[in-house]
């Protein structure tokens, strides 16, 4: 039981710290589209929220490793990896498909939730 256990203890730790910035996430591109915003400028905003602060959970709960600069990087060139994905999945959505923001950033969350997961833990957890 305990080798289930520590198999299972990052992706466990990453599904609550990815649930708090999907939360985030969320919160930023349905308030920001409430006010009127476009999408991209929300993203942007997004990313500038979320890369400080998943790092430092990522860093402290998910892997339990020391916060370092090269790290924080490595996540935030991971994140930037992330970013076009991100982009042409909401103009798929939105423009092309004619989703409403909110419900475009579901999916896209919901789709990029294992990618996020692999950066991250190459990021964080990988190097020493």
């Amino acid at each position: 039981m305990a080798d289930i256990e520590s198999l299972t203890r990052h992706p466990r730790r990453y599904l609550v710290v990815g649930v708090v910035c999907a939360a985030v996430h969320n919160g930023i591109m349905f308030g920001m589209d409430r006010l009127g915003a476009h999408y991209v400028a929300s993203l942007v905003l997004s990313f500038a929220v979320l890369a400080p602060l998943g790092y430092f959970l990522h860093s402290i709960y998910t892997f339990a490793r020391e916060v370092q600069p090269i790290r924080f990087v490595r996540f935030a060139t991971g994140l930037l990896a992330g970013f076009p994905i991100n982009l042409v999945l909401m103009v798929l959505f939105v423009s092309v498909l004619g989703l409403g923001v909110p419900l475009a950033t579901l999916v896209c969350t919901a789709l990029l939730f294992v990618w996020n997961f692999a950066s991250a833990r190459w990021a964080i957890f990988l190097h020493r």
